[in-house]
């Protein structure tokens, strides 16, 4: 409710960021084939498969206006605060900068995770005098990276 009268304006100096995964070979949807017994081998009613796991990448990235922040690649096989911390330092605090001096008085935007979330984390924010944007808790992800 804290911004819901901001304009485009507003929200323009608001650095929204995400962590994802990505996996190579990875298809959201599955692939239905109808197809009658006669045309079980025929190439056009097969889909290949990938058996086991496939490549998977962690990444990190922001976006503010119409912008696009690095994307930073996350190596580590688990993310704590302070491989958090690491990748703010790779990836926001020269986004931080040009958002500073191009539009002035930046916010970061993170959601509630724990490792962001953390004192560690939380303290790092404050030394380095990033203002963080308040997220409510269990709220739906309305974050624009989202669909990036």
């Amino acid at each position: 409710m804290e911004y819901k009268n901001w304009t485009k304006e507003d929200f323009e100096g608001v650095i929204f960021s995400n962590e994802c995964m990505v996996e190579k070979c990875k298809d959201p949807k599955g692939i239905w084939v109808f197809r009658t017994p006669e045309e079980k081998w025929h190439k056009d009613c097969i889909h290949g498969v990938t058996k086991g796991a496939g490549i998977k990448l962690m990444v990190w990235a922001c976006i503010w206006g119409t912008n696009k922040g690095p994307l930073i690649p996350i190596f580590e096989k688990s993310v704590d605060r302070f491989v958090y911390i690491g990748v703010l330092e790779d990836g926001l605090v020269d986004v931080w900068q040009e958002v500073e001096d191009t539009v002035g008085d930046p916010i970061f935007q993170q959601d509630g995770a724990k490792i962001h979330t953390a004192r560690d984390t939380m303290a790092w924010f404050a030394e380095n005098s990033i203002q963080v944007m308040e997220w409510p808790h269990n709220s739906p992800d309305l974050n624009p990276i989202e669909h990036c």
